[in-house]
Order: structure tokens, then C-alpha cells, then sequence
């Protein structure tokens, strides 16, 4: 009922306040790999931001929103994350590789893909896609493409890495620009039902 809730309030905000809004209902269950390929046929912006209901950008922190787009117009990188913590966590540092010195903006190389809230290319969303999912797949995006990045690196290195090119937004002192409200609340993540 609360989600019954969420959609009517968006769907009224879409209608009345919020001018330049495309929302998507979907009628049959297609997780979140078939709402992001049926999203992206809708896309005519070189950049896409991807935000759960539940995984808000954080609004006390500022984001270098030029110099963001600047690097991911150059394909210096091909998405960026926005983090949830103020630091890296110590078991997360295995799957950090260092500060880029090609980009205009303070990011960190990453083979760990995160569903957060992230900014990309749409070309690149389209490629993983497209790349790594069939074309029957309901599923959940980072499920699959956390490992895809994680054995990149661990094959290759930095140049498994560069397939990809996902980083870490790294402003100095807190690195934290989202949050979590728990939209799910611990409901089952239904993972015997998920077809990549």
C-alpha cells in the first residue's frame, strides 16, 4: 500500500509540478533491467541519472555537477557514483584502485558497481545492457553487473578496468551524497526468480 501511495503522489507531482517528467507504468513485473531498457528508449540526452525512490542524492553536500558532465562527455569515464558513506569502507577497499589524474573532477577508480544513485553515459547503459543481460532478463542490474566488473579487474587489471571506466565521486573530506530510506524495508529480494 505504501508503494500504491508513492506512485499515485508521483503520478499528481508529474501531472502538476514537475514540467519535464516522463513517468513509466509498467503493468507486468520486469525488475529493474526491463524498466531501464524500456526508460532508455524514451532518452534523447547524452547522460542519464539513475536514483531509486528510495536512494535520494543528498541535498546538504554539493556536487560539482559541471565538471561531472565535462568528464563524462569526454569519456574519461563512463559512470560515476555517488556514494553512500563518508569514506570507503575497509572491505570495500579491494575493489578501489585510485584517485584518476585524467579527470577534471576528484574521482576514484572502482570495480565495484553499485545500483545507488550514479550518473552515466547513455551509451554505456545501453552497451551493459546490451552487452550483459539477455534479452528475456528480469533482474536486478547490479546483481549481475557487480561481478562482470569485479572479474574484469581480477582478469585484467587496470585494463579490465578500462572496459568500463566506473568511478567514485571523491570530493575532499565526505565522499557521502546519497542516503537510504529503506523503501523496501526488508522485503524478500526474490533472487530464485531472477533471469539475467
Amino acid at each position: 500500500s505504501d508503494y500504491e501511495e508513492f506512485i499515485r503522489r508521483i503520478l499528481w507531482k508529474c501531472d502538476k509540478e514537475y514540467r519535464n517528467v516522463l513517468p513509466l507504468i509498467f503493468e507486468s513485473h520486469t525488475h529493474q533491467v526491463g524498466m531501464a531498457r524500456e526508460a532508455l528508449k524514451y532518452v534523447r540526452t547524452p547522460l542519464i541519472l539513475y536514483v531509486e525512490q528510495d536512494t535520494p542524492l543528498v541535498t546538504d553536500e554539493e556536487i560539482e555537477w559541471d565538471s561531472i558532465i565535462h568528464d563524462l562527455l569526454l569519456s574519461y569515464t563512463n559512470m560515476i557514483r555517488f556514494h553512500f558513506e563518508a569514506v570507503i569502507p575497509e572491505p570495500h577497499k579491494h575493489m578501489i584502485h585510485g584517485f584518476d589524474d585524467k579527470t577534471k573532477t576528484r574521482l576514484i577508480k572502482t570495480s565495484q558497481w553499485s545500483q545507488r544513485p550514479h550518473i552515466a553515459s547513455t551509451a554505456f547503459y545501453k552497451r551493459i545492457l546490451r552487452d550483459h543481460f539477455s534479452e528475456d532478463a528480469k533482474s536486478f542490474i547490479e546483481d549481475k553487473m557487480h561481478s562482470v566488473l569485479d572479474c574484469a579487474y581480477n582478469d585484467d587489471g587496470l585494463m579490465g578496468w578500462e572496459q568500463f571506466k566506473v568511478h567514485i565521486y571523491a570530493p575532499d573530506g565526505n565522499h557521502k551524497r546519497s542516503y537510504h530510506a529503506d523503501g523496501r524495508d526488508g522485503e524478500e529480494k526474490y533472487d530464485n526468480t531472477q533471469i539475467f
